[in-house]
């Protein structure tokens, strides 16, 4: 009976066991069926027996994964303190003189203020050109900035329209033409707000000695200076 059962042991566990051939080729196509799958979704050893468990979709090693959530812990408290340090400096009232009348540009200088000098530009139009000129070959508004500043009270005009310009002496008047030719371009200005309605507008470039005008666009409307 022992020899029976002992042949049938054997027997029993051929055929059970596969070819050596056949299992190294299923091992190849285990292989090749996981290299079609992304790394960090691959299976990995559960610490629970019975299967196996997908990596973190970020593919972090659980160390960096860490360190990668303390770091956003560190950014939630920083971020609100850099947003209430830039609310904070914003909204620091501007304490440097202030406009008597509104809708016309004063030049800072230093804690003064002077006003420029207001006008309307009369418009002449010779063939495809049009000329807006001014009487007199000097403003009564003078600076010896080259980069004036100025600050105004906003009523009517809005900041943004205003266009800086350069006027020509010619024939006892300040004039500027446009025209396909003869094309004027702004002075580029910046434009900052500084209280409810309050603006200051900064030529940008470096402005050469000279007659100029600020104007609101779409209107002949002039606010002229010198800078000396």
């Amino acid at each position: 009976m022992r020899d029976i059962s002992d042949d049938e042991q054997r027997r029993d566990g051929a055929k059970s066991t596969l070819p050596k051939g056949l299992r190294r080729r299923r091992a190849m196509a285990s292989l090749r069926l996981l290299s079609d799958v992304p790394h960090r979704w691959r299976p990995r050893a559960s610490p629970w027996p019975g299967g196996a468990v997908a990596t973190r979709p970020s593919g972090l090693p659980p160390r960096a994964a860490g360190v990668y959530d303390i770091s956003k812990a560190m950014l939630r408290r920083i971020v609100p303190l850099l947003l209430a340090a830039t609310f904070a400096a914003s909204a620091q009232k501007y304490d440097g003189p202030r406009p008597p009348k509104p809708d016309l540009p004063y030049i800072k200088h230093a804690s003064s203020l002077v006003a420029t000098e207001p006008s309307d530009a009369k418009e002449e139009k010779v063939k495809q050109d049009t000329t807006y000129s001014v009487q007199g070959t000097a403003s009564s508004a003078r600076t010896p900035l080259a980069s004036p500043i100025f600050i105004f009270l906003s009523d009517k005009i809005t900041p943004e329209k205003f266009g800086l310009y350069k006027f020509t002496v010619n024939k006892g008047r300040r004039e500027i033409t446009f025209g396909p030719k003869k094309q004027a371009q702004p002075i580029h200005l910046e434009v900052k707000r500084l209280d409810k309605g309050l603006y200051m507008l900064e030529a940008v470039e470096s402005l050469e000695p000279g007659e100029y005008s600020l104007s609101p666009e779409g209107s002949n409307q002039v606010f002229c200076f010198q800078v000396f």
